[in-house]
């Protein structure tokens, strides 16, 4: 049926880019957070510490973490953080180009 066809193919390429040497694909897949932190990011404009405080339920994730992981995705390149023009306190984040496309990718193979 198609029900099945589709979870077999989201479950195929969710082995494929789980086992994926890509950093963006291994940071995407290394929690429910940093996943959930990666789709919040990559929806319409720049999300700032406090938006995705605020979005994601403290259940999932709290303040610390958020905080950590979205300090790694820079390190790491994955995110780019830019400072508010009326505020240099806040940070806002988005993904960098190699995230987009990367992200496109998985969104093609699994949504498409």
């Amino acid at each position: 049926s198609d029900l099945e066809y589709y979870k077999s193919r989201v479950l195929i390429n969710i082995y494929n880019f789980s086992l994926s040497t890509n950093k963006f694909t291994k940071f995407f897949y290394s929690s429910r957070l940093h996943f959930i932190i990666i789709l919040e990011v990559s929806i319409g404009k720049m999300k700032s510490f406090e938006n995705l405080c605020e979005k994601i339920p403290n259940v999932l994730g709290k303040r610390t973490t958020i905080q950590t992981i979205l300090n790694e995705s820079v390190a790491m390149g994955i995110l780019l953080k830019y400072p508010c023009v009326k505020d240099k306190r806040i940070k806002f984040y988005k993904l960098s180009k190699d995230s987009e496309q990367t992200l496109k990718e998985w969104a093609e193979a699994n949504i498409t």
